[in-house]
Formats: C-alpha cells, sequence, structure tokens
C-alpha cells in the first residue's frame, strides 16, 4: 500500500482552489484577514478525508487498479462535487473549484507544475493573513471626560420597515422594537442614504450623503480625515465602542473610525458560508445557525459588564441576521410552512440568496416561503435586540434603525445591489431613552444623516458640519418636518452586479449598474439614473411605484450623483480573478 499522496494533494487543491475561486474575491472586497485558524481547520479536515478515501481504495483495489492514482482520486472528486454543489456557496463555482483542486493535485506532482502550484497558493491564501486581521481593535481613552448621556446605537441590518410589526406589519416580527416605539419616538418617514451597508453606515457615522463621505460601490472605504459619531464623542471623554458581525462594517473599511475598541466578529459567519466543510458542519450538527448575532450580543454583554461605570460611552452594534441567507436565522421557521423540512427551507433560502449575488430569479412558487423565511430572520434579529436592550436598561439613549432593506422579487430584483425603491430605502428608526418624549410618532421624511447631529445635540457636544438636522426639536414637537426632502443615493454597481450579466440583458444590465439618485418629500419621490432615466413617483396612490411618470412633474430637484475625488481609486478586481471569471462567462 502507497503513502496516500494523491488523496492528500487533492485536499489540499481543493482549498487552495476554494480560495482562488470565491474566498480570496470576497475578502478582498471588504479588506478582510486574520482567517489562518478557520482555513488550517478545513485544511486538516480535506487531508484527513482525502487520505482516508485514497487509503481505502487501495485496500479494496485489485491488482494494478491498486496504484491507479486516478481510481484513487476519483472518489474523492465525486464527493467533492457532490458537496460543493449541495452546500457550497454557488453551485456553479463548482465548476472553478473541482477543477481547480484536480490541477493543483497534478500540478504538485511533476517539476514543471510546481511554480503553478506555489502560485496559486500564494494567490488563494494572502488574504488569509494580509488584511484587517485582528478581531479587535483598540485605541486609548482620553484622560479626562465631561458629564453626559450614554448611547446605544443598533443597526437592524436589511430590515425591511414594511415587514415590521412595529410599523403595522400582520406579523409579530419586532415586539422588541414595538416595546421601544412605546418608550420613546418612533419615525414613520425615515429613509437610509443609500440601499447597502457602506454607504449607508458611512452616513450615519458621519452624518454625510454618500456623494460627501465618499464610501459607496465604487470605493469600499470610509476615510481617515472622516470625521464620526464616535470620534467626536471620544474626544469629549465618551468610552466609544463599536462590534459588528458584518464584514463591511468593520476595521478593514475604515468603519472603526473613533472607536476606542471595535470587535469585527463576522469571521465564523462568513467563513462557514464560503468554506464547504464549516457549512456542511453547521448543517449536520444545527449549531452556529446564525450570522454572528450570538457573538455580538455576547461581546456587547460582556463589555458592558466589565466597563467603568463613571465615564458615559456610546456603543454600536450591528445584527445582520434579517440578512441574506436568511434560513441562518434562529428563528427561521417562525412564519414558514410547518411541512417544511429543513432541507426545503435550505433551498429555498439558497435559491434567494444566489439570485441577490448572480441576478437569477426566483420563482413563484419559492417567493412566498422565501418571505417566510425572511420574517424569521427579521424576528431573530429583534430577539437579540431584546437582548440589547435587557442589558443596557434605561441608562441610555437608545437608537434603533435599519441602514436598508431587501427586496423580494419587486421589481423583477433581489436583494440590495442596486435600485432606491422604497423597501431598499424607507427604514425603521426609533429613539428612547432619558430625555425623549414616550409615545411620540413623528411624520415627515428624517434621513440616516440626521441620526449623527441628534446623538451629539443630546450629548452637548459641538458638531461638526453635516448634511443632517437635529431631530430633538421634532420629537418634542417644535417643528414639523412635512414639507423636508430627503436624498438617497447609490453608485456604479459594477463590481457588486458583475456576475448578473449572465442572466440579464444588456439593457438591463445599464439600468442595474447606473449611479442613480432620489428625493422624497411629501408624497412624491422622484429618481434619476446615469442611464438617463427620470422617474416620478405618487407614494401615496402608488406605494409599489409600479406607475412612473415624467419625474420633473415631481416638482422636486435632483442631480445624479458623482464620485467624490479620492486618492485611492475604487476597488477593483486584479487581471487574474477577472480572467477566471471571463473564463467561465460571468464576465464579458
Amino acid at each position: 500500500m502507497k503513502f496516500p499522496t494523491v488523496g492528500i494533494s487533492l485536499g489540499v487543491g481543493l482549498l487552495v482552489a476554494e480560495c482562488v475561486a470565491w474566498i480570496r474575491g470576497v475578502l478582498d472586497s471588504f479588506g478582510g484577514g486574520g482567517i489562518w485558524l478557520a482555513l488550517l481547520q478545513s485544511l486538516v479536515l480535506y487531508v484527513v478525508v482525502g487520505a482516508t478515501i485514497d487509503l481505502a481504495v487501495q485496500l479494496v483495489a485489485r491488482g494494478r487498479w491498486k496504484a491507479s492514482p486516478i481510481l484513487r482520486g476519483l472518489p474523492f472528486v465525486i464527493l467533492a462535487i457532490f458537496l460543493h454543489y449541495n452546500f457550497g456557496v454557488a453551485k456553479l463555482l463548482a465548476l472553478a473549484t473541482i477543477p481547480g483542486a484536480v490541477v493543483w493535485a497534478c500540478a504538485v506532482h511533476v517539476r514543471w507544475g510546481v511554480p503553478l502550484a506555489a502560485g496559486m497558493v500564494l494567490f488563494g491564501f494572502s488574504p488569509a493573513f494580509t488584511g484587517a486581521g485582528s478581531q479587535v481593535t483598540r485605541t486609548p481613552l482620553v484622560d479626562s471626560w465631561r458629564d453626559g448621556p450614554s448611547f446605544v446605537l443598533v443597526v437592524l441590518d436589511t430590515v425591511r420597515r414594511d415587514h415590521c410589526s412595529t410599523y403595522g406589519y400582520g406579523r409579530d416580527t419586532t415586539p422588541n422594537l414595538t416595546t421601544l416605539a412605546r418608550s420613546g419616538a418612533k419615525f414613520e418617514d425615515a429613509y437610509a442614504s443609500s440601499c447597502w451597508s457602506i454607504p449607508s453606515h458611512a452616513s450615519l457615522f458621519t452624518g454625510l450623503l454618500p456623494r460627501n463621505h465618499g464610501a459607496t460601490f465604487e470605493h469600499f472605504r470610509l476615510e481617515s480625515d472622516s470625521r464620526t459619531v464616535a470620534s467626536v464623542l471620544a474626544a469629549a471623554g465618551w468610552e466609544t465602542v463599536g462590534f459588528s458581525a458584518n464584514p463591511y462594517i468593520a476595521s478593514g473599511t475604515g468603519m472603526d473610525r473613533g472607536f476606542n475598541r471595535y470587535e469585527d466578529l463576522w469571521r465564523p459567519a462568513v467563513m462557514r458560508r464560503m468554506v464547504v466543510a464549516k457549512q456542511l458542519w453547521a448543517r449536520l450538527t444545527g449549531v452556529d445557525q446564525d450570522k454572528g448575532g450570538r457573538s455580538v450580543v455576547d461581546e456587547f454583554r460582556r463589555w458592558l459588564d466589565e466597563r467603568d461605570g463613571d465615564r458615559p460611552y456610546f456603543a454600536f452594534v450591528n445584527i445582520m441576521e434579517a440578512h441574506a441567507p436568511y434560513q441562518d436565522a434562529p428563528l427561521r421557521a417562525a412564519f414558514t410552512d410547518p411541512g417544511l423540512s429543513g432541507g426545503a427551507l435550505e433551498k429555498i433560502g439558497d435559491l434567494s440568496h444566489e439570485a441577490q449575488w448572480m441576478g437569477t430569479r426566483v420563482d413563484d412558487e419559492h417567493l412566498a416561503p422565501t418571505l417566510d423565511l425572511l420574517d424569521g430572520a427579521t424576528a431573530s434579529a429583534d430577539r437579540f435586540l431584546g437582548e440589547i436592550l435587557n442589558a443596557v436598561g434605561d441608562d441610555a439613549v437608545v437608537v434603533v434603525l435599519s441602514d436598508h432593506g431587501d427586496l423580494v422579487g419587486e421589481h423583477d430584483l433581489h436583494g440590495h445591489m442596486t435600485g432606491l425603491y422604497e423597501p431598499l430605502i424607507r427604514i425603521p428608526l426609533v429613539i428612547a431613552g432619558p430625555g425623549i418624549p414616550a409615545g411620540a410618532e413623528i411624520r415627515g421624511p428624517v434621513s440616516i444623516v440626521d441620526v449623527m447631529p441628534t446623538i451629539l445635540t443630546l450629548a452637548g457636544v459641538e458638531k461638526p458640519p453635516t448634511d443632517g438636522i437635529d431631530l430633538a426639536p421634532a420629537m418634542a414637537g417644535e417643528i414639523s418636518l412635512q414639507d423636508r426632502l430627503v436624498t438617497a443615493e447609490h453608485y456604479r454597481t459594477d463590481r457588486a452586479t458583475q456576475l448578473w450579466a449572465q442572466y440579464r440583458s444588456p439593457e438591463e444590465m445599464r439600468s442595474i449598474q447606473a449611479r442613480r439618485a432620489a428625493v422624497v418629500g411629501g408624497r412624491r419621490k422622484r429618481v434619476v439614473a446615469q442611464d438617463g432615466s427620470d422617474l416620478g413617483y405618487d407614494l401615496l396612490a402608488d406605494p409599489l411605484e409600479q406607475r412612473p411618470f415624467l419625474g420633473a412633474d415631481t416638482g422636486h430637484e435632483v442631480s445624479v450623483p458623482t464620485p467624490r475625488d479620492l486618492d485611492a481609486g475604487p476597488v477593483e478586481l486584479d487581471p487574474a480573478q477577472i480572467e477566471a471569471l471571463r473564463s467561465l462567462g460571468y464576465v464579458h
């Protein structure tokens, strides 16, 4: 019996191919790193499985077949195809991963192939050791502080306002948010500044629109010169901490600006989705079926218990449970058909998730159960919110909102890669705590850019220039917001939607990838785009935005945004990644 070199090399090659095919690209997009431990665990598993299969084949094979490398490696390849097709991040990526594993395994056995194999290792594994590798970043506290309230800012990532029971939705998806709203102020007409996480969070932190802070689809980073709510409060003596399971709201994208302590808690959930071995383990054991919410809440409570109780604090928490894939949530089955098995829920969730980043469509049969999963994911986010509220008590001003929503088939789209439709940008917003009037319901447009100046006003700290307003007078009933206009923007989505071209026409892609801006005021909304479209909507008569009219007839002024002039250019795919995608027909 020979040493199982075939199985070992295929095992190593499989992990190398996973990194080359998609893990590297995903990590590069948000500057992530420090995943070497997760990769090492997967490598050990793949090598052990490959070696075991190799030895087993040699044990049962007869004659000259014992030494056949093809026979020794074929069962592992078949198993890898099955696992990637059923548990991989996307079925089509198996077309790149499995051949890549075979190429690597063959290359290491011939002299001329060693440079190729080494190059694949260096290219695929480099993000494991580069980028933002630490889970916790720290900066020192200033020596003195002033008296003032503490703040807890909670983002329920991707939660749709129209699927919150707090805003009249038929299912009880957000009971904890509803309880909070009764004790504080609920904003009926709040809007995000964009349709996805980076620009909306950057607006939340800086009080600036995307065209002014520069963190967009075309530049995945908040620049170091940005003044954030955390940096202003930290300079005034507040302890500033952040806990996020969103890999794009992390130190790798500059979102830790101004925080004394910032914990990137995305690694376990993201690696479970990207590495087949970890996803298979989660499916078989039923553990870790969340997107980091458990870790975020536990770390927040641990910090809260251990902190200096005299100094005021500003705590930011991002809870990812409502984000796709919707089935990865503790309460995923709360509203689904009891007759659907766990495997059926996985399939439904995977179809929706694939539609979001591949541009495919979900058939009518699966749309209703997809919404059921979405509601369960929303309820999961609200459950974690409840734990945070219980830990904080009545000692802090609490701000809870979403950064954007998701489309689930509306306008023939899924996810939040493109568009400024109402389900994407109209968000829940509740503020409660000391000094906030209980039971207030504020009507009239408000924006995510208003949160920073409002918090700084409540803190009694001088505000830098922003695009937002202080909402305290509106909460006190001193001013009306009925005549206000608010703006949302998104920039070119070439990278986010680059895989859509295989399923969408060139005309659709021009619209999908175009820069656009929306302005909302009163009952009317105007959306202008780089492709020349200029659409108006009457949100009262046409809340689903199905009957557009000429945008100029709204009477609102708005222009297509242009990128901020930044020294660092937009994040680009490197030539090897582009060529790999082109070879599969994903990029033209």
